[in-house]
């Protein structure tokens, strides 16, 4: 990323954008933060993603706070910082101009926004149609596909239409009545509130005593759950697909560790973690320091980190045609959903058969662990894809002329 040598204050970054508006680089916006559950998981995907970005462009991080503002962020900000909104610059959007803007000041135009958001009122389409009524590319899935693929309820209907197996749920609604829905319930089963991603507010449940705990504490999170049957000794399994210039490609596949009944919150993003840097600087760690990888390399399940694989003997149970029938599906689920960018799929193996567990359209990292591609080289591709898809997509009649007026 191309910065000053040292970038504090809102005067620094105004300095630096002073001096992109005249170098007539392309400006990308790496966006993160967003009214959800995972605002804080999202900061650091997006100084991981930023990162990354090719010095051919000027590389901004903006931010959204929790009460929904939009801030450009200083490079050397911390994450404390973002929190407090100490020194960041307050910006916004303004329908049908693909520029930022300070107040109502043009400030720089948008190129393309990298969507690094994760979960409700992010991950389920709302900044996507931001970003379409403004006229600026975003790197995400679209907004029809973002929007079933987070309600769970929504996205498993569309499995089982098309053939595809998933657990087995009933679905609680606010003002259900539970006690109606245990007579269909056979435990175990798991929680879910329906809205929610990164494993938060789930539970599993062996007896109706528990169901009922878990259902109240989901309930916290969203007025929609998901009670579904809890398949016990599976193994796990992550593939992704992405559209690159009109061409859908599937990656490898991994099976990530988990450190107890169901990958957690903390297996994603917090387990061994090594804190902040200096004086609470930057999160150095990141996503991908934090998952475990194989994938299938001939007839073998290779794994890429022996260090941080300690179920190797469930690995091997996983054959290579099961591997090639989990890449297949990932890419008829992808075509299935219309879905664009990267878009990660999560599995389950279950008595050698795959279970759908559900589709991530903004995967952590952007799912690049999976990919063999240079990383800097992986985020030019996926910026260049989704400017072309917006250019084709402009390129589109919006409007037929009547006799009506």
């Amino acid at each position: 990323m191309e910065i000053l040598k040292s970038e504090k204050s809102i005067k620094d970054l105004k300095k630096r954008i002073k001096v992109s508006n005249k170098n007539m680089k392309p400006n990308i916006l790496v966006l993160c933060g967003g009214k959800s559950f995972e605002h804080d998981i999202s900061i650091l995907t997006a100084q991981t993603i930023a990162s990354e970005v090719p010095s051919k462009y000027n590389t901004y991080i903006i931010y959204q706070s929790l009460d929904g503002d939009f801030y450009l962020v200083p490079n050397d900000s911390t994450p404390k910082d973002y929190k407090t909104k100490n020194q960041l610059l307050k910006v916004n959007f303004i329908i049908n101009n693909n520029y930022l803007f300070e107040s109502c000041k043009k400030l720089l135009k948008v190129d393309v926004v990298i969507n690094c958001t994760h979960g409700q009122n992010c991950e389920d389409g709302t900044l996507t149609h931001l970003f379409n009524l403004c006229n600026i590319p975003s790197t995400n899935a679209n907004a029809t596909c973002q929007a079933i693929t987070l309600d769970k309820e929504f996205m498993k209907y569309v499995f089982i239409a098309n053939g595809f197996l998933t657990p087995e749920f009933v679905v609680l609604k606010k003002g259900d009545n539970i006690n109606e829905l245990l007579s269909e319930i056979q435990y175990p089963v798991i929680v879910k509130p329906c809205n929610l991603g990164s494993s938060i507010g789930i539970v599993v449940c062996e007896d109706e005593k528990s169901l009922l705990k878990a259902v109240e504490f989901a309930q916290k999170f969203d007025d929609k759950l998901i009670i579904e049957q809890y398949l016990s000794n599976v193994i796990e399994v992550n593939c992704a697909g992405r559209n690159i210039n009109g061409k859908i490609e599937v990656s490898k596949c991994e099976v990530p560790h988990k450190s107890q009944q169901f990958l957690s919150f903390n297996d994603k993003y917090l387990s061994g973690a090594k804190g902040k840097g200096k004086s609470g600087g930057k999160i150095k760690n990141t996503i991908l320091q934090k998952t475990t990888f194989v994938h299938s390399e001939g007839d073998n399940i290779v794994k890429d980190d022996e260090n941080t694989i300690e179920k190797l003997a469930e690995l091997n149970e996983i054959s290579q045609d099961l591997i090639q029938k989990v890449q297949d599906t990932t890419l008829s689920l992808f075509k299935l959903f219309d879905c664009e960018g990267v878009v990660r799929i999560d599995y389950l193996i279950f008595d050698n058969q795959i279970y759908v567990n559900e589709i991530n359209t903004i995967p952590g990292s952007l799912a690049y662990y999976l990919w063999d591609d240079d990383f800097s080289g992986y985020v030019d591709m996926i910026i260049t894809s989704a400017y072309k898809l917006f250019k084709h997509k402009q390129s589109k009649n919006y409007y037929f002329e009547t006799n009506i007026f």
